[in-house]
């Protein structure tokens, strides 16, 4: 008797190596997506403290020109926590579509694996018929005796 051989199995083999590699793909994004948020998360911290820095400093009469420098620096970290809220917009686009690849591979690998286990009840069905036939012809053949 032969054992069971799904006919497309190295395609199944690999559309679940797709599959793997497509989740580490996105586990890979969400981990840069963290680092992002923390990275400004920081830089939110760094602004509120040199805001209420400046604020203090300008009660105590500050400098004009330090005062300039305060604010130019102020003015810089708007613009890189805006610059890094694209860069996490970008990211959750990215993580969207991304996480569309997933569910596509996650389907195309549920349809062939769905294949496979209605093969194999193909295969179980006809193994059992054969196994009927051997005993009938088993028993047939004792009867005559």
């Amino acid at each position: 008797m032969k054992s069971f051989k799904f006919p497309v199995q190295s395609v199944l083999d690999l559309k679940v190596k797709l599959e793997e590699n497509e989740k580490m793909q996105l586990l890979k994004l969400k981990a840069a997506l963290n680092a992002l948020q923390d990275e400004l998360k920081a830089l939110k911290s760094r602004y509120e403290r040199s805001l209420l820095e400046r604020r203090v400093m300008i009660a105590a009469g500050i400098a004009p020109l330090r005062l300039a420098e305060m604010t130019l620096y102020i003015r810089e970290m708007d613009n890189q926590i805006s610059n890094k809220n694209r860069e996490i917009e970008r990211m959750l686009e990215a993580i969207e579509r991304q996480a569309e690849a997933v569910k596509e591979a996650n389907k195309e690998t549920k349809m062939l694996d769905r294949l496979r286990e209605k093969h194999l009840v193909l295969y179980n069905k006809s193994v059992q018929k054969e196994e009927e036939l051997v005993i009938d012809d088993f028993l047939a053949g004792v009867s005559k005796y």
